[in-house]
């Protein structure tokens, strides 16, 4: 049977990825053009559904690497439309046709990201990590999985392994600079992006994310010069203008700090932050009525959001069982506490294992905490159990 190699995986944006296969001998026995259509990250993810389900319905029954190669890109497509639900069933299918193929894997585990089931997406990486224990790509999914866990050291050590078998990988150094200025690592946050930048410069999640290191240090020339870049790099960013409208209000510009409030607003209407930011503006200007309508907004969006990930998420903490509220659970080894139900909320404190905490909430697999120190705190549920 011919083999089917990994020949890159490449850039991944936000939650997106792209992987290109190729396939190592005979030709797949199928309608030329839809395979080749099929093949080809084109820019209508409808037009590929259409072209891969035509060549998987063609293909001749002996050609199981061909069948999987063209459920794997059907399932890249379904999930560039939104399709996830069925990009996991494409996935599970060429899985089973074709197991020992390490992309399959990796894009299920994205896949399995996207809903919320990061469990299940690590079991996806291990598989794919046995594959292919020195794919820098699969390292880098490793630790942004972990890092979705509130994992910072083994997310942190993954990225190194992921850069050191790939030191030109700017997204890989991208992950590990956003993860280093979430936890606080600002100068070292600062020499990641701008290695990400420097290798990738139109990666404008980069210099998004570097111009918020710069915000957070106070520098707001250079936070606005990269907010602006992310900007021009991708006219529909939302959130780099929601970060632009901050340090213009900062810098008292204040109308076009409301502007960029309200077109971030135009390109993602669900867009919390800023409903939330052009309210406290609305706010302090003593424009009332605008301010408690954007307000309101960011409140009943907020709480839609969190309902929807406790959805999404409610499968991944269901092995532990509900947590027992008013009980007292031991941690499991050192860890984290942060603000609010996610690795991307500001860290309060930590917590050295074997520490005594009360468990008062749950939230999207995440348990809030009463901390020793005072007021509350969330941990990720696989880090605490209960006092016996």
């Amino acid at each position: 049977m011919p083999s089917l190699t990994l020949a890159r995986i490449c850039r991944e944006i936000s939650l997106g990825i792209v992987i290109v296969f190729v396939t190592i001998g005979g030709p797949a026995k199928a309608d030329e053009h839809a395979a080749g259509t099929c093949r080809t990250a084109v820019r209508d993810p409808a037009l590929r559904i259409e072209a891969c389900t035509k060549a998987i319905r063609e293909v001749s029954q002996e050609d199981t690497v061909s069948k999987a190669e063209f459920l794997r890109y059907r399932a890249i497509a379904r999930r560039a439309s939104g399709a996830v639900d069925d990009a996991l069933i494409d996935l599970d299918e060429a899985i089973k046709v074709q197991p020992d193929h390490a992309g399959a894997w990796l894009i299920r585990a994205a896949i399995r990201q996207d809903l919320g089931n990061i469990d299940g997406a690590l079991s996806d990486v291990e598989q794919a990590q046995a594959l292919s224990p020195r794919s820098p790509q699969v390292w880098r999914r490793r630790g942004v999985l972990l890092d979705e866990k509130g994992e910072f050291d083994r997310a942190y050590a993954a990225l190194n392994r992921a850069l050191e078998l790939n030191p030109r990988y700017a997204e890989a150094y991208f992950d590990r600079g956003d993860l280093l200025r979430r936890e606080g690592y600002l100068v070292e946050a600062i020499d990641d992006l701008t290695t990400a930048i420097e290798l990738a410069p139109r990666m404008a999640i980069a210099w998004n994310a570097r111009g918020s290191t710069w915000a957070n240090l106070d520098d707001n020339q250079r936070a606005l010069a990269d907010f602006n870049q992310a900007i021009d790099l991708r006219p529909e960013f939302a959130d780099a203008y929601v970060n632009r409208g901050s340090i213009r209000w900062r810098l008292a510009d204040t109308e076009r700090a409301l502007s960029d409030y309200g077109r971030a607003i135009e390109l993602d209407p669900a867009n919390v932050d800023a409903w939330l930011n052009r309210g406290r503006a609305f706010e302090a200007m003593g424009r009332v009525d605008e301010a408690r309508h954007d307000m309101e907004m960011a409140t009943a969006l907020g709480a839609r959001q969190r309902a929807a990930r406790e959805d999404a998420q409610r499968t991944a903490s269901a092995d532990n069982g509900p947590a027992q509220q008013g009980a007292f659970y031991i941690t499991t080894r050192a860890v984290n506490y942060r603000l609010g139900p996610s690795t991307h909320a500001n860290r309060l404190g930590s917590l050295a294992s074997g520490e005594r905490v009360q468990v008062v909430g749950e939230r999207q697999g995440w348990l809030e905490i009463s901390v020793p120190t005072g007021g509350r705190g969330y941990v990720w549920h696989e880090f605490l159990e209960l006092e016996k």
